[in-house]
């Protein structure tokens, strides 16, 4: 009898081990869970700082190397443009020829006080004549804003060419003020408005809406004479997005595509992250127009 009372007291003392490490189990199991989640969230958040301070360091690295370079004198980016850099003697003050490529320029930042992260921006400069570049759309775009005049360099080309434009401003339409010159003067000039009706691109001499022009509203065709040097044209009434459809071959250069790639280097580990920045610079003209005859009554010559 006593036996069996002191086995039912060894069952039970074991029965309750059993629970209280059962509970001690769960109990870890339920806090490695909790721990394990805060640390993955921890994690998570430092990561998506380091990618948030990653990004902006790249971007911020591109955007100095853009701004580098817009600053430079036109014979400074002529002669990059050729594709070749000369082992670094065509790279601006403050920058370095790069050793891999033959047609780039390299502008590095220096680490700041304990912060071992080093920045570049690596710059290439070439020639551009269109900057919308996706078939069969190809085009030179741009805004100008009422009061200011955009000029497009015609040199060596020469036929049919669409003037494209649209309204930056839903409550106001925009007419578009044009002329092309040669060394002899202005060769032919005109005041266009737009329109509202449906229609592909129609002859020369009339306005039409700009079916198959992306998202242009109104569409003008000109032709472009032998020896025309310049096409310059002035927004009315509100801020216009003008693209120009050259639809003969060999459009002109009209300036510089910079890009510059901003990259961060580890003192210990190679690149980590890039981000890349294309700008377009025009070459320069004058800002003003002639532009009384708009706006009188009567004719002037």
């Amino acid at each position: 009898m006593n036996k069996h009372i002191k086995t039912n007291n060894i069952l039970n003392q074991t029965n309750q081990a059993g629970q209280a490490l059962l509970f001690v189990v769960v109990a870890m199991t339920i806090a490695l869970t909790v721990g394990i989640s805060i640390s993955s969230q921890t994690i998570s958040s430092l990561k998506r700082s380091s990618n948030t301070d990653t990004s902006s360091r790249v971007f911020s690295a591109a955007e100095g190397g853009i701004e580098w370079f817009l600053r430079q004198g036109e014979s400074v980016l002529e002669d990059l443009s050729d594709g070749n850099t000369n082992s670094g003697e065509q790279c601006p003050a403050g920058t370095l020829g790069d050793s891999t490529n033959e047609a780039a320029c390299i502008l590095t930042y220096e680490p700041q006080n304990n912060d071992k992260i080093q920045s570049k921006a690596t710059i290439t400069v070439k020639k551009f004549n269109v900057n919308y570049t996706t078939s069969p759309n190809e085009h030179y775009w741009f805004v100008v804003n009422p009061g200011s005049t955009k000029e497009v360099s015609l040199l060596n080309y020469s036929g049919n060419t669409d003037i494209c434009w649209k309204s930056l401003e839903t409550s106001q339409s925009s007419a578009i003020y044009y002329y092309t010159y040669n060394t002899d003067g202005i060769k032919q000039k005109k005041l266009v408005t737009p329109v509202s009706i449906t229609g592909s691109i129609s002859v020369s001499g009339s306005v039409s809406a700009s079916n198959g022009k992306l998202d242009f509203n109104s569409c003008y065709r000109i032709n472009i004479p032998a020896n025309t040097v310049g096409l310059r044209i002035k927004s009315l009434y509100a801020p216009s997005r003008i693209g120009i459809f050259p639809l003969g071959n060999n459009f002109s250069t009209q300036g510089y595509q910079i890009t510059s790639v901003g990259q961060i280097d580890s003192v210990t580990q190679n690149i980590q992250a890039t981000k890349e920045i294309n700008v377009y610079r025009s070459y320069p003209y004058a800002s003003s127009i002639f532009d009384y005859a708009i706006y009188s009554n009567g004719a002037i010559d």
